[in-house]
């Protein structure tokens, strides 16, 4: 959703077609912000990938994010999202301890702090973001585009 046409309604209807398929559905959200990790949860995702997770202070926004309170922010609305996953009598406690939350390194003040934003509890992996990575480090790609 970071990078793509895909809306909120796309993602919904492709999530739709994974039901009861061996599937573990992400979003790539557009901006590290409450409002947008909550939107694709109750929607039914099961993990989400966060821009620009440059600090620590970014990367324990993302994962409150992503968790009821008192463990987060995460707001109480996801109809959809209940039916995504298995069946429960708590479906609250189930999304807190199985939600996948995913840091993306794009920066290069990251690198600086890498160690401190790995070590935030309720982040479970850091994908490196390569091309804005090398962007930020001053190592610009260049591409040939063929018209």
């Amino acid at each position: 959703m970071e990078h793509s046409p895909i809306t909120l309604e796309t993602l919904r209807n492709m999530l739709l077609a994974t039901r009861g398929m061996p599937a573990v559905p992400f979003a790539r959200v557009p901006v590290n912000e409450l409002w947008t990790a909550k939107r694709v949860l109750d929607a039914g995702v099961k993990g989400v990938m966060f821009p620009f997770t440059s600090t620590p202070e970014l990367a324990r926004q993302a994962v409150a994010a992503c968790r009821y309170p008192p463990l987060g922010r995460r707001g109480s609305g996801a109809g959809l999202a209940m039916v995504c996953w298995p069946p429960t009598d708590d479906y609250y406690t189930l999304a807190d301890e199985n939600v996948f939350v995913i840091g993306l390194i794009e920066e290069a003040r990251a690198l600086e702090k890498i160690d401190e934003i790995a070590a935030t509890p309720g982040l479970d992996a850091l994908f490196i973001g390569t091309s804005d990575l090398s962007f930020s480090m001053g190592c610009a790609e260049t591409r040939t585009i063929r018209r």
